[in-house]
């Protein structure tokens, strides 16, 4: 009886534990933030670059894009999103200038930004670009664009903390028309010596490879050290080749030498 009892209690409670709950749609304020590709919570949430060094001189405009994510609820209209440029004074940033809006990058609150600033009806993610203008300052120096996102009239911005918060999210621009050192040359161990702006072309020049960010994040230590041997051997042969034409050593424009060590 007691074993019958206690199945019959079972079941009433399996049954209550199944009934249907209605589940309230979210009424809070929606927000969006730039998605973080690693789940680290770093500062620094995504980067781009572009030199326009490597393009054809017809071309002069890049875009860019920066994945962004819906937090709190799916859009349930397409929703304005609104980024902002500022000054970043964080440390391990490449040290370069800051970029200017109309020179360097189109405007975010021009009429031709206006469409592509959007995180669509019932997306989770999506992608904002930012163009880019071959301006010939970028000849002389790179630049650097520091992005946030800010509150639009569709839209709260997912971090709310202030710029001078040294915990505050962003993402990154470089850009340039000449060469720079990469951020990560002098951390990689190379094996090239001091980074120049003649070296580096030279280098280009030499693998056919650009040489950037992306490029010496793939070599592990047995390209680094056959490429530590091409560029010694080149270089011998190419100094070799200016001495008979009656020319110094390659030479950085501060006129140190160009080595490989």
């Amino acid at each position: 009886m007691k074993k019958f009892f206690y199945t019959i209690m079972y079941a009433v409670i399996v049954l209550a534990s199944c009934e249907q709950v209605e589940l309230k749609p979210y009424e809070g304020d929606p927000y969006v933030g730039f998605y973080d590709p690693r789940g680290f919570y770093m500062k620094q949430l995504q980067s781009a670059e572009t030199n326009f060094v490597y393009m054809d001189e017809s071309i002069v405009r890049d875009t860019v894009w920066f994945k962004i994510v819906a937090k709190a609820s799916i859009p349930p209209a397409d929703y304005h999103v609104k980024i902002r440029a500022y000054k970043n004074e964080i440390s391990y940033l490449t040290n370069l200038k800051e970029a200017e809006p109309g020179i360097h990058y189109v405007p975010f609150d021009s009429k031709e930004m206006e469409d592509f600033l959007i995180l669509k009806k019932g997306h989770l993610y999506d992608s904002i670009p930012v163009i880019l203008l071959r301006d010939p300052s970028l000849k002389e120096e790179g630049r650097r664009l520091t992005l946030r996102i800010t509150d639009s009239e569709d839209l709260k911005a997912s971090d709310r903390l202030a710029d001078d918060d040294q915990s505050h999210t962003f993402v990154v621009v470089y850009m340039a028309d000449c060469f720079l050192e990469p951020a990560n040359w002098k951390y990689s161990s190379l094996g090239l010596g001091k980074y120049g702006p003649v070296k580096h072309q030279f280098m280009v020049e030499q693998s056919g490879e650009r040489w950037d960010n992306n490029f010496i994040s793939t070599l592990d230590r047995y390209d680094k050290t056959y490429y530590a041997f091409k560029f010694r051997n080149a270089l011998v042969l190419e100094n070799q080749k200016r001495a008979a034409q009656g020319l110094p050593k390659l030479k950085e424009k501060d006129g140190t030498d160009v080595e490989f060590s």
